[in-house]
C-alpha cells in the first residue's frame, strides 16, 4: 500500500462544491469513469508518452494505462483453486468491492462488472 505524502493533508467529509482543491472522491469517481467508458466502447483517448519504452513518440491508450496504475487498489481476494479455470493472477472484486447501485441501468451495470468485478494482477505490459 502506498503511503500518503507528508506534505500532503487529508480533510474528510469536505463538499467540493463549498471547498476548492482536489478531493480524492472526485478524482477516484473520474478515473473509474474514464475505464467505464472504454468498456461501454466510447472513443479512446490516447496520451503522448514519450518515454513510455516501448519507442519514440508513443501513443497509449489512457483508460488501459489507468486500469494498469489503478487495478492493484481495488479490494478483492484471490480465486480458489478448486474451480476449474483457476487463474492466481484474477482476483474477485464483485463480492468483495464492488457496489453497483441497483438503480443503474442494466447497459451500464454490465459494464462495470465487465470492467471491475474481477482484477488481472499479472503483467499488463
Amino acid at each position: 500500500m502506498k503511503s500518503v505524502p507528508l506534505n500532503c493533508s487529508i480533510h474528510f467529509e469536505q463538499d467540493s462544491k463549498q471547498v476548492l482543491g482536489i478531493q480524492l472522491a472526485d478524482l477516484a469517481a473520474h478515473t473509474c469513469a474514464m475505464m467505464l467508458l472504454d468498456t461501454l466502447g466510447k472513443p479512446k483517448k490516447l496520451v503522448d508518452w514519450p518515454d513510455s519504452g516501448y519507442g519514440d513518440d508513443v501513443d497509449v491508450d489512457l483508460p488501459f494505462e489507468l486500469w494498469a496504475y489503478f487495478r492493484n487498489s481495488f479490494l478483492s481476494i484471490q480465486t480458489h483453486e478448486d474451480n476449474a479455470d483457476f487463474d492466481p493472477a484474477i482476483v474477485d472484486v464483485a463480492e468483495h468491492g464492488l457496489h453497483i447501485d441497483p438503480r443503474v441501468n442494466e447497459v451500464l451495470a454490465e459494464a462495470a462488472l465487465r470492467r471491475f468485478g474481477e482484477m488481472y494482477l499479472g503483467c499488463a505490459h
